[in-house]
């Protein structure tokens, strides 16, 4: 018998809903990619592939991603090459 985690993408899959699935899952992930200090001024405001628009309270914390952005792009595609 699969596991849940098996499962559940072969269900969304068939039903076409996998990639809403992945892109949600990144938003629910985004504090655990960027860390607590960023998350808290920083959100996800859309994803459609391949752009993500991310909202931040100001200028400092964009420049802040911006530094960050190789880091953050590879562990966005890590999660959601695992599912």
């Amino acid at each position: 018998m699969d596991s849940l985690d098996l499962c559940l993408p072969k269900a969304l899959s068939k039903l076409n809903l996998l990639e809403q699935y992945k892109l949600n899952t990144l938003v629910h992930k985004w504090r655990d990619v960027v860390g607590d200090v960023i998350a808290d001024h920083t959100k996800i405001v859309s994803i459609k592939p391949p752009d993500m628009v991310i909202s931040a309270d100001n200028s400092m914390w964009m420049q802040e991603l911006q530094m960050q952005k190789r880091r953050i792009i590879e562990l966005l595609t890590s999660i959601t090459i695992k599912r």
